[in-house]
């Protein structure tokens, strides 16, 4: 694209002034040509007007390079030099017909989001360790709020009025002694928040440090996902801290003076009322029943998976039966790998002329697409258009296989990505652990299918 010096509105010039940056992020897909040769992103992350000179025919368009039988190659090899010719001729060749397509490479499938585009130039700060506890979807926005602000320090107490220039005589409104306010002593070592913290560590068995940033830290590396103490260990800092400060909020501007039972007993009212909206959980401890007991909280009842029996199905007289399976490791992607998986499969059938097919992917993402006749992806476009050709004029069938009824070809894609190609002329040659694996689908043998655990039976 071909930007002169914005003119017009200010509005309009920093509109144009962005321009550029929109643009970096973009890529055509080339199909009627109608873009510019040198100027328009298309075949690379840079046009060839940014790494090549301009030698000739500036505002070239795309098109103009073709005849009636296929691509100008004198003009492209005086244009790029022989060897990126090939590449570009390589790249049309696979062009459709319709118009070109101006990509937002930022999302998957393409399309313009300003979401993606504020992502593409906001300056992240970085990630706070135990940030999926402070901005956990089960607290109350005013919980996570609060605690976000103290992480910041941006909560006012004597010590940050002193530290901007204010003189001030602090003295604290939590402790009868009067002691000097920040944020460490009115969240943790006051007489009623030290108080308060020994008491859940005592009850959790967990360390109390010196500072409240140092044990909220330790509580939330402890914290996990997979038991209902392991969640309400990593909500307790937040709801600690909270409540504290507001004992310090209402001792300083009503006062009234919270005895340390009555911030318990908030406390625990807290987790009651948070624990009831947890789903269930793989681990339920001995001693979580004590724990749970002292906190006012019911146990939820660990999740059940429910248990399926899995096996490869043969397919009916006349038909045969297509199982692909990707594995990645580094670059690229599991879709993508799946995507890589399901051409080549289908180029096999189409070089031994087989037309009647049954496909089994264990791809849910691949096998939407299916039905649509849509990829989601668009780098993955090229690939799933050559699908389509092949597919074209063969009488297929497509359904979803889990794991456990695919594992000959699951087997494969992980020896694949470890080991690297192999060809056998018959099983005889194959690996044994392979070898074993198809006798177990021959003979109908179903897996266990379940989250937890799988086994063969």
């Amino acid at each position: 694209m071909l930007l002169g010096p914005p003119k017009g509105t200010r509005f309009w010039c920093m509109i144009a002034k962005n321009i550029p940056i929109v643009l970096n992020y973009t890529k055509w897909k080339i199909k009627d040509g109608n873009v510019f040769f040198w100027y328009d992103k298309w075949l690379a992350q840079e046009s060839f007007a940014e790494a090549l000179p301009v030698v000739e025919q500036p505002l070239l368009k795309i098109k103009d390079c073709k005849l009636e039988n296929g691509w100008d190659v004198d003009l492209l090899e005086r244009l790029v030099g022989t060897e990126l010719a090939e590449n570009v001729i390589n790249v049309l060749a696979r062009s459709k017909e319709g118009e070109d397509l101006l990509i937002w490479t930022k999302t998957e499938s393409g399309n313009f989001t300003t979401k993606s585009a504020w992502d593409c130039i906001r300056v992240r700060s970085p990630i706070l360790e135990g940030h999926k506890w402070i901005w956990n979807s089960i607290l109350p926005k005013k919980f996570s709020v609060f605690m976000w602000k103290v992480w910041h320090g941006a909560l006012i107490v004597d010590d940050k009025i002193r530290w901007i220039g204010i003189p001030l005589a602090s003295k604290c409104s939590c402790c009868k002694q009067g002691k000097y306010e920040d944020i460490n002593h009115v969240l943790f070592e006051g007489e009623v928040a030290g108080g308060i913290w020994k008491k859940c560590g005592a009850l959790l068995g967990l360390p109390v440090g010196r500072l409240w940033r140092e044990t909220c830290l330790s509580w939330f590396r402890r914290a996990s996902n997979s038991s209902q103490i392991g969640v309400i260990l990593g909500l307790l800092p937040i709801i600690i801290s909270w409540r504290l400060w507001g004992r310090r909020c209402s001792a300083r501007m009503e006062n009234k003076v919270e005895t340390s039972q009555v911030v318990w007993l908030s406390i625990k009212h807290w987790v009651s009322v948070l624990g009831q909206g947890l789903a269930k959980f793989k681990k339920f401890n001995q001693n979580d029943s004590y724990i749970l007991w002292s906190l006012n909280v019911f146990p939820i009842p660990i999740q059940q998976h429910p248990i399926q029996l899995i096996s490869w199905s043969k397919p009916l007289h006349g038909r045969v039966k297509l199982n692909t399976d990707g594995s990645c490791l580094g670059y690229g992607d599991s879709t993508q790998a799946e995507l890589r998986a399901l051409l080549e499969g289908i180029k096999r059938c189409k070089q031994l002329n087989l037309s009647a097919i049954d496909i089994d992917l264990d791809s849910k993402v691949v096998l939407s697409w299916l039905p649509k006749n849509r990829c989601g992806i668009w780098y993955l476009e090229d690939y799933w258009e050559e699908i389509q050709e092949l597919i074209k004029n063969m009488d297929y069938k497509y359904s979803h296989i889990f794991r456990e009824g695919n594992v000959v070809v699951d087997w494969l894609a992980r020896w694949g990505a470890r080991v690297g190609d192999a060809k056998w002329r018959n099983t005889l040659d194959s690996p044994a652990m392979l070898r074993g694996l198809i006798r177990i689908d021959k003979w109908g043998l179903a897996s266990i299918r379940c989250k937890s655990h799988d086994a063969r039976i």
